[in-house]
């Protein structure tokens, strides 16, 4: 289980968060840019330092100001994956997915037959001579998801894992991440300003105003946090903010979404809009829009989720 309970002063506020993650479980960060997101993060990863407060991993403490325990980075057993991916451009494939063992003076023969079978179960092996520059955005994806398991984490960062990817792409990927993460058994926090992300991937989800845990729940319980925002009209089509998506619901359907499911999109608003006891999510989430192809890709991630009830005609059309 990781324990967390740290103090930092920002800028323009304290960051304060008191929170545990069990393992196996997925935590999902979302909140408006600049709350203490990715800077949560670094903390955990040692990359930087709470003013006072304690990070306990299984039972050991990583910091503890009260004790002075300060744990270095890459002593701590973690893996994070950045929003940039933060691979080496001039190194091949295989050499990035190589650092950590190598840094941890990993013996040559024993780095070959991990490295090679990260690569294949990430399908990267027949590429693993290209440089990391030369690849595709979901390519740098798994190449960094890659790097981040092949030290055997014992706990996993992910900062915007799919930001970086077309929204054609981010379906696909969200399956496999979440077998990926689920697989480890380890506890995980991902950073998001996707819900599709948290319906998709979280179990837990937790919302940051200004550093501080605004709320806190399962991530199915997402919808019941007053979401809401307005349609509006663009080039290409209504959009809505994704936050006010049914699609982290329990009414959720595994059956195939037809064409004129897209007109119905335009009432989803208006039975969707709740007293929202914090700020809205939707200002939070990137917009989406409700377009046919939106809707091929919102079936894509439904289709990949176990035991999330039915009827989301229903739930459009309500």
């Amino acid at each position: 289980m990781l324990e967390i309970n740290v103090k930092k002063r920002l800028r323009d506020f304290d960051l304060q968060v008191t929170l545990d993650v069990e393992r196996g479980k997925t935590l999902m960060l979302v909140g408006d840019n600049g709350c203490g997101k990715t800077t949560l993060l670094n903390l955990l990863a040692g990359l930087d330092n709470p003013d006072e407060g304690r990070i306990a991993l299984d039972g050991r403490a990583l910091y503890d100001s009260e004790y002075g325990t300060n744990v270095p980075p890459e002593a701590r057993g973690i893996g994070y994956v950045f929003q940039s991916y933060a691979l080496f451009p001039h190194m091949s494939i295989y050499d990035n997915v190589a650092f950590g063992l190598r840094t941890r003076k990993t013996p040559e023969d024993e780095i070959k037959v991990l490295v090679k079978e990260h690569l294949e179960a990430a399908g990267l092996w027949e590429i693993r001579m290209a440089k990391a520059a030369n690849v595709s955005g979901g390519q740098k994806q798994r190449v960094a998801l890659a790097r981040a398991l092949i030290i055997e984490p014992r706990l996993l960062l992910l900062d915007e894992p799919l930001s970086a990817l077309d929204v054609r792409k981010q379906a696909a990927m969200r399956k496999e991440l979440r077998e990926t993460i689920r697989a480890c058994g380890v506890p995980c926090i991902i950073v998001t300003h996707d819900l599709r992300d948290v319906a998709c991937i979280g179990d837990r989800v937790c919302l940051l105003e200004q550093g501080k845990i605004a709320l806190h729940a399962g991530a199915e319980e997402v919808l019941s946090w007053g979401l809401s925002a307005d349609a509006e009209a663009s080039d290409n089509g209504p959009q809505i903010g994704a936050a006010a998506v049914p699609y982290g619901s329990a009414s959720m359907s595994d059956s195939a979404l037809a064409d004129d499911d897209v007109a119905a999109a335009a009432s989803v608003n208006k039975h969707l809009r709740h007293s929202a006891p914090s700020q809205s999510l939707s200002r939070i989430c990137q917009p989406l829009s409700l377009t046919r192809d939106w809707y091929l890709n919102l079936k894509c991630d439904v289709e990949g989720i176990s035991g999330q009830g039915s009827r989301m005609r229903d739930g459009l059309k309500r």
